[in-house]
């Protein structure tokens, strides 16, 4: 889908999971309000310019960000409900967009997930529940940079490194963090961490 789209509502995204990945892959620029994302299968925001101002939701399956503008606005929430993911899909770097994370996500690959690079998400993060993030491959790097919110756990799973370089909140978010040695897998670089492993 290449067509430049506006909603002047959020409107819903369904996706059926399909022998393909993503499911869907939107090309187009989108404006307008937010989106939500229903559904168990996969949508890729591949536009260079997505202007939308409203916030998002992810109810099920997963929603990917392909470039560093793929969510609009960095004035509104992200939020990933239990059963849904946000992944980072190849080097973007989202703005200090606020995020909301619950649960494990998608086959318990992270409600927050990286791959294909180096990903960074600068806005804080707030931990409504316990959630999971993910780096896919040993290569991959995703780094946090906003502050860590709440008392919920978080846990890291994948080979990948998650680094943490927030200044803000970390005595909320050290003591329930949880790291899962996974081939390989590093320690967050954080002030709870000085080796940086």
């Amino acid at each position: 889908m290449a067509t430049p789209i506006s909603s002047a509502a959020r409107k819903p995204l369904p996706a059926r999971t399909v022998v393909f990945s993503p499911d869907l892959k939107i090309r187009a620029n989108v404006s307008g309000d937010g989106l939500i994302k229903n559904g168990l299968g996969e949508v890729s925001l591949a536009g260079t310019n997505n202007t939308f101002i409203g916030a998002i939701t992810v109810n099920a399956g997963s929603l990917w960000a392909e470039n560093s503008k793929s969510f609009g606005n960095t004035n509104t929430v992200a939020t990933v409900n239990s059963g849904g993911s946000v992944i980072l899909f190849g080097s973007v770097a989202i703005g200090a967009k606020p995020l909301v994370l619950n649960g494990t996500g998608v086959y318990g690959l992270g409600a927050l997930a990286a791959g294909f690079g180096t990903n960074s998400w600068a806005g804080d993060i707030t931990l409504a529940s316990t959630a999971t993030v993910s780096t896919y491959s040993s290569s991959d790097v995703l780094t946090l940079g906003g502050g860590i919110i709440g008392t919920s756990g978080l846990t890291k799973v994948g080979p990948g490194s998650l680094r943490y370089s927030g200044a803000t909140t970390s005595e909320s978010f050290c003591p329930h963090m949880v790291l899962q040695a996974v081939q390989g897998g590093r320690r967050p670089q954080n002030k709870c961490s000085s080796s940086g492993q």
